[in-house]
């Protein structure tokens, strides 16, 4: 009973930390909501993302620069050539 309750609970984190990671390889485009915010758009226009960035300010003339294919909360982007923690991201 307790390697099946271990068992569940190892699948229960597992599946969390996939939850907050968004798959961002098709990302073409890139829009300010606001100092803090950004969305990703795919090459069809389609919302991927709503990124937070905490501690650096993004404007429309900001160089956004992906270091992954997958990005998570608490994961990093480039922002105007310096690397930048992401807060929060919310998957449209």
């Amino acid at each position: 009973m307790k390697k099946l309750f271990a068992l569940v609970v190892l699948l229960l984190v597992v599946a969390s930390s996939f939850a907050d990671t968004v798959n961002v390889s098709n990302a073409t485009k890139w829009v300010a909501v606001d100092p803090h915010h950004i969305v990703l758009y795919d090459n069809t226009g389609r919302q991927i993302c709503l990124i937070e960035i905490p501690y650096a300010e993004v404007s429309s003339s900001s160089r956004i620069g992906l270091l992954d294919e997958y990005i998570h909360d608490g994961g990093n982007i480039r922002i105007d050539g310096a690397i930048e923690s992401i807060g929060t991201i919310q998957r449209y």
